[in-house]
């Protein structure tokens, strides 16, 4: 899977980074011997009523990758709005000294054992991404949490290119 994602990419970006292997079709091994960050709840001010984690519209931050083979960081700013009621989840990433890269998944499945406060759990999102030359590339997300820190992966990638982004914060998006 990673591998036609990868081919497809070459053909329409420039030179591919390590955030669109992750983007793509990256893995996760769970939390490796690495520690996370503790994530930074973006506040809202009116944020009273409790949250539904996998039926609200959330947008994660994330200031950083890890390689998980290794354990190297690079620092790439990713957002990803998941979009329930759309079934979309949209990626915009800023890889160093390129070019901006913005897609969209369309969610056909969701997996969701996470618990309303994003603490703790995971939801696996099965989804597909559009080509341009009409075929589709499948993709599977997951958001795990685990100690009040986040972490998005593929957990279906199984190349070396696999990679663990590293969420700084998120944010509910009031529709």
């Amino acid at each position: 899977m990673a591998k036609n994602l990868i081919d497809h990419q070459n053909a329409l970006l420039k030179p591919i980074t390590p955030l669109l292997h992750l983007i793509l079709g990256t893995a996760l091994i769970l939390f490796s011997a690495c520690k996370s960050t503790k994530v930074a709840q973006a506040q809202n001010g009116n944020q009273s009523k409790a949250i539904s984690s996998c039926d609200q519209t959330i947008k994660y931050y994330s200031e950083k990758i890890r390689m998980v083979n290794s354990g190297q960081e690079k620092s790439f700013n990713t957002e990803i709005t998941i979009n329930p009621s759309d079934k979309l989840i949209n990626i915009s990433s800023e890889p160093p000294e390129q070019e901006k890269v913005s897609f969209n998944v369309v969610i056909e499945g969701i997996d969701c054992h996470l618990n309303s406060d994003l603490t703790a759990g995971q939801v696996t999102y099965n989804g597909y991404i559009n080509q341009q030359d009409g075929s589709t590339t499948q993709i599977t997300l997951m958001v795990e949490a685990k100690d009040g820190s986040l972490t998005i992966t593929d957990p279906n990638s199984k190349d070396d290119g696999n990679f663990l982004m590293i969420v700084s914060k998120w944010e509910i998006i009031k529709e």
